[in-house]
């Protein structure tokens, strides 16, 4: 199975390396295959030592087994390491190789509609396996590190969104040196609201990766997605050291009335500074803003302030404000952002409705 990885990974990497030595010239083709190269060698890595670990689908007995949702998964593993060439060769706009531009985020965009394809495909023919949720994961870490660094790197992001991508790794290793020191590990269940920030980031990453959207509004926006995925991996850490159940719910009373108190303020601030950085943007003059454009935009904004539907509502007016400061409005760069903030965290306790967290969260609150 190692054999036909490589001969996958050399075929994407010729196929890559073809079409941009056709466009930009052979010394452009090499400098991002290197880095693909090179991103491919530490996953084929990491893929080999579990396949040969034998990790088969939980109830059978040890022995590889692979069905078409873990092959997915490789591929999509192999597909992000794509990415890891953009950190050497960035297309320029202005020559044939512009087009070129859209390739990271239809890269990573294909990739994150693909984790949700192979564990549909894995739960319907009844092959959930170990083998497949471990490379689900190293997939998906590699990729979220990969666009983070790539996004730091062309300068859309702040710097600080490359902690969305070193966060599992140093999470991880956190836990390998308690381990080490003979120190109690808890394991941590899954969360509705981790699994919706995770994809929120993936989401994220892809919109930022297209050039469709300005760093003004991308920046601020950055450091909310940072803050809201670093809030997540200190949750797990409290499960990792007992001081929070495997839900992630804190022991103690003064860590839970802190949990109480953030989970309570912080949506209400949000959405607070939606509402008026909503006002602001509404009172500055931009031509590019037209009437129907910024009406629609105060509709969800209101929606979002008020709390109804507020995640829904937030999605639409951060790709609505995004495009607006891409024109030359940066007054709704900030909206952007309270727009990104408000997705990731809801609109809190105190809210009119928000049925869309039926889908979002599978019915949990």
């Amino acid at each position: 199975m190692t054999a036909v990885l490589s001969a996958a990974a050399l075929v994407l990497l010729a196929a890559g390396g073809g079409t941009i030595a056709f466009l930009a010239g052979a010394g452009a083709a090499l400098r991002w295959a290197a880095g693909a190269a090179a991103a491919m060698a530490v996953f084929l890595l990491r893929g080999g030592r579990l396949l040969a670990a034998g990790r088969g689908p939980i109830g059978e007995p040890r022995g590889l087994h692979l069905g078409p949702a873990t092959s997915l998964t490789l591929g999509r593993g192999l597909l992000v390491c794509g990415l890891a060439g953009f950190l050497f060769w960035i297309p320029a706009e202005e020559t044939a190789a512009g087009a070129l531009r859209w390739s990271p985020g239809v890269l990573f965009g294909l990739a994150a509609l693909l984790d949700a394809v192979d564990g549909a495909i894995a739960r319907r023919r009844g092959e959930t396996s170990a083998l497949g949720a471990a490379l689900d994961t190293e997939a998906d870490a590699l990729g979220i590190l990969l666009a983070a660094l790539v996004l730091v790197h062309s300068g859309k992001v702040h710097p600080l969104y490359a902690a969305t991508g070193v966060g599992y790794y140093a999470l991880r290793l956190a836990v390998r040196l308690r381990a080490a020191l003979g120190l109690a590990l808890h394991p941590v269940a899954p969360r509705p609201g981790a699994r919706l920030v995770a994809g929120c980031t993936m989401a994220f990453s892809t919109a930022a990766l297209l050039p469709l959207f300005d760093p003004r509004a991308l920046v601020p926006a950055s450091l909310g997605v940072t803050a809201v995925f670093l809030a997540g991996l200190a949750t797990d850490w409290l499960v990792v050291i007992g001081r929070a159940d495997a839900q992630g719910r804190a022991r103690g009373p003064r860590l839970a009335w802190a949990q109480r108190l953030a989970h309570t303020a912080a949506p209400l601030f949000v959405r607070l500074a939606l509402a008026a950085s909503m006002a602001a943007a509404c009172l500055s003059p931009c031509a590019g803003a037209e009437a129907p454009q910024r009406l629609a935009a105060a509709l969800l904004a209101l929606l979002g302030a008020l709390g109804l539907a507020a995640r829904g509502a937030a999605v639409l007016l951060s790709i609505l404000a995004a495009r607006l400061d891409a024109v030359g409005c940066i007054a709704f760069a900030p909206v952007a952002a309270a727009a990104v903030a408000l997705l990731l965290l809801g609109a809190g306790r105190w809210r009119i409705a928000q049925p869309e967290d039926r889908w979002l969260l599978k019915g949990r609150p």
